[in-house]
């Protein structure tokens, strides 16, 4: 089959939120822009996703602050009392001495080198709140895509409802022609039996269907948020399916690799390994600090805030760790396991999202064809039922004939449906997993 590049998928679908209230009945309705966009909104696992890219940026801020340095106001009090013994000249004794200290100054301190500690920790903080972005932007893609779901299958139950009920309609009133035909004997009982048969199995269709569109408008009202038992949820559609360009499985998984949060994020988190490392190998290498102090130093708590009290220091104050008993070597066996299993870790997502690609756009392909045979099955069928309603008339075909026709009508209209939105569904996965933006996409 050959697909010629055209604009992506065209989906026009309407809600139509009808709340029932004793007075007065509102009613409002919602296209599939409207409705993807106030469950995003409702979302709670967005919600709590938007507040952990909040965390991260608090957490920026917060290292941030350790690179400059810090001022403290210090204020002292001490009183000291010492005694001695002595020997002088001919004979022992002993003396009293006692002095007080009153202080007060500004302290600060500068960390001029820690290891890497201060850059590699803000490094940590930075990644960690990418990974909060493209963990937002991953929940935003998987609820973006239950919402789709959601409403491409309600729209679908209440479309093969309606199909569904026309059909019964029509074999109804098959059934109401056999049986006044078998009265004036124009038709054989076995006719009307075979009618009320299929009549049976229509009332059967109807009300699976029926179940299935009230399970489908259950989960859009849980997706949309809305509790009231009141709400009724229906689907007035018109659908407008457009193929897209044939795309390769090699060209699908670039652009996936590039933009797919779930491998950004496994990504993120083997570079952050590296950065944690860093981070906890700094205690084992020379800090560097600049200590420096003002103020005032006086013996007399009265004279403390005189000139004469003035007193300030500044110095450069060095560690070197000597001995951390061996600690730096299984810090570093520990980093490597663990970039080790970061890097399994992306390449299982990596093979997964492939495997993921291949799956779909085969089943894309499969979609797209089942629609065209249901397309050309659909028409074939009206056609032969049409012209069975004309030999029915004319006296050259049966009622046995007529009803197999539209009951063959009524399952050429079922697999229509079902392909129209097969292929919908797996053109909004393919676009999740390609990593385009959901929201934008159906949100014009």
């Amino acid at each position: 089959m050959k697909v010629t590049k055209m604009a992506p998928t065209v989906t026009l679908l309407t809600i139509l939120i009808i709340i029932s209230t004793p007075a007065n009945a509102a009613l409002k309705s919602m296209g599939l822009a409207e409705t993807l966009k106030k469950g995003l909104e409702y979302s709670p696992e967005l919600k709590r996703a938007s507040s952990q890219i909040s965390e991260a940026d608090d957490t920026i801020t917060r290292t941030r602050g350790a690179i400059f340095p810090t001022i403290a106001a210090t204020g002292s009090a001490i009183t000291k009392q010492n005694s001695s013994t002595f020997t002088s000249g001919t004979g022992a004794g002993s003396s009293n001495s006692s002095g007080d200290t009153y202080a007060a100054a500004l302290t600060l301190n500068q960390t001029l080198y820690s290891g890497g500690l201060l850059t590699n920790g803000l490094n940590v903080v930075k990644v960690n709140s990418d990974i909060a972005r493209q963990t937002y932007y991953d929940v935003k893609q998987q609820s973006a895509l239950a919402i789709l779901k959601a409403f491409y299958n309600l729209s679908q139950a209440q479309q093969k409802l309606d199909t569904a009920s026309q059909n019964r309609d029509i074999l109804k009133s098959y059934v109401d022609i056999t049986s006044r035909y078998e009265r004036i004997g124009r038709s054989r009982r076995m006719d009307k039996l075979q009618a009320v048969v299929n009549y049976s199995l229509s009332l059967a269709d109807v009300e699976q269907i029926q179940n299935d569109m009230r399970l489908a408008e259950a989960n859009m009202k849980k997706l949309l948020g809305e509790q009231s038992s009141d709400l009724i949820i229906k689907a007035d559609y018109i659908t407008s399916i457009t193929p897209i360009e044939s795309i390769s499985p090699e060209t699908a998984y670039g652009a996936a690799h590039k933009n797919n949060p779930g491998i950004r994020i496994n990504q993120l988190k083997e570079e952050l390994v590296t950065y944690n490392k860093d981070v906890d190998l700094a205690v084992d290498f020379p800090s560097l600090n600049l200590i420096g102090s003002y103020g005032y130093q006086s013996p007399d708590r009265s004279s403390l805030f005189y000139d004469t009290s003035k007193s300030y220091s500044i110095g450069l104050s060095l560690t070197v760790p000597l001995f951390s008993g061996f600690s730096s070597f299984s810090k570093r066996n520990i980093y490597g396991e663990r970039l080790y299993q970061a890097q399994r870790d992306l390449q299982l997502a990596e093979n997964d999202l492939r495997s993921n690609l291949e799956s779909t756009l085969q089943s894309l392909k499969s979609a797209r064809t089942q629609l065209e045979i249901a397309q050309g099955s659909l028409k074939e069928s009206r056609s032969a039922l049409e012209l069975a309603n004309k030999g029915y008339q004319q006296g050259v075909a049966s009622s046995t004939d007529v009803v197999n026709l539209q009951r063959t009508r009524y399952d050429s209209e079922k697999l229509f449906v079902t392909s129209q939105f097969s292929y919908l569904l797996e053109l909004a996965t393919l676009r999740q997993l390609m990593g385009i933006d959901l929201e934008k996409a159906y949100v014009k």
